[in-house]
C-alpha cells in the first residue's frame, strides 16, 4: 500500500514537472535564446571553491585503485543510489569545462591513488539545454575527455551520454553527439552507455526520471548496474 501511495505521488511530481519543462523548452526555442548563438564561456562553477577542500579530503580517504566519477547532476543527485564508486566529484549544474577543471585541481593527489575505473557523463547536457552554441559543446566536451585519458592513460574509463530528457534542443543533437562521444570511446580504449539505450526512448518516463532530467532511485540503480557491468574487477 506504502509502495502504491510513493507511486502515485512520483507520477503526480513528474506529471507537473514535465508540463513546466516542455514548456520552459519551447519558450527557450522559440525565443532569442534558442538560436544556437552563445558562443561564450561557461561562467565559473560557484562551487567549485566551495567544495574543492571537501574533495580533497575526500581523496584522502580513497583506497589505491579507487573507482571515481566525474560529471554533473545526474550521479551528484543520485550518491546513495550509486554504490559503485568510491569517489564522486560531481556538481550539479556542471559543463564539461567545469568538469575538466575539477579534474585538473584534484588530478595531483588523485594521481597516488591511481583510480581503476573513472565513470564521466553528460558533459553537453547542462550546456545545451540553455543553449549554448553545439560546435563549442562538442569540443570541450572532447577536451575533457582527451584530457582524463592523458591523466589517466591505464583507467577503465566509462563514458556516458545525456538522459532522455524533454529539451527540444539537447533532443534534437542527440543522435550525433552520443555518435560522437562513443566514437571517442571506441578511438581511446574506453568504454560508452547509451542512456537512451539504457533508459528505452529519447523521453524520460516517470520511473527512471522525477523532473524530465533527473533520474528516481530506479533510473540511478539501473545506471549504477550498468557502470559495474563495465568495472574493471
Amino acid at each position: 500500500m506504502i509502495e502504491k501511495i510513493k507511486t502515485w505521488l512520483n507520477l503526480r511530481e513528474y506529471k507537473k514537472n514535465i508540463k513546466v519543462s516542455i514548456f520552459s523548452s519551447i519558450y527557450l526555442f522559440l525565443s532569442n535564446d534558442g538560436l544556437d548563438k552563445r558562443t561564450d564561456k561557461a561562467l565559473p562553477h560557484p562551487l567549485n571553491s566551495v567544495r574543492l577542500p571537501k574533495y580533497f579530503e575526500e581523496v584522502s580517504k580513497l583506497p589505491f585503485g579507487c573507482n571515481v566519477s566525474f560529471g554533473d547532476s545526474l550521479v551528484d543527485l543520485s550518491r546513495e543510489q550509486m554504490d559503485i564508486f568510491d569517489g564522486i566529484f560531481n556538481i550539479s549544474g556542471q559543463w564539461a569545462e567545469h568538469t575538466m577543471q575539477t579534474i585538473m585541481d584534484l588530478c595531483e593527489v588523485l594521481l597516488l591513488k591511481q583510480p581503476k575505473n573513472i565513470g564521466i557523463g553528460c558533459l553537453g547536457g547542462n550546456p545545451m539545454l540553455v543553449y549554448q552554441n553545439y560546435e563549442y559543446v562538442k569540443r570541450t566536451t572532447i577536451e575533457c575527455l582527451d584530457y582524463l585519458r592523458i591523466k589517466f592513460p591505464y583507467a577503465n574509463i566509462i563514458v556516458y551520454g545525456c538522459p532522455p530528457n524533454y529539451s527540444i534542443n539537447v533532443t534534437r543533437h542527440a543522435i550525433e553527439y552520443e555518435e560522437l562521444v562513443k566514437n571517442w570511446t571506441i578511438n581511446n580504449s574506453a568504454k560508452f552507455i547509451s542512456l537512451y539505450e539504457l533508459l528505452k526512448g529519447f523521453f524520460p518516463k516517470a520511473k527512471h526520471s522525477s523532473d524530465g532530467i533527473h533520474l528516481t532511485e530506479y533510473g540511478a540503480w539501473k545506471l549504477n548496474k550498468k557502470i559495474g557491468e563495465l568495472c574493471v574487477r
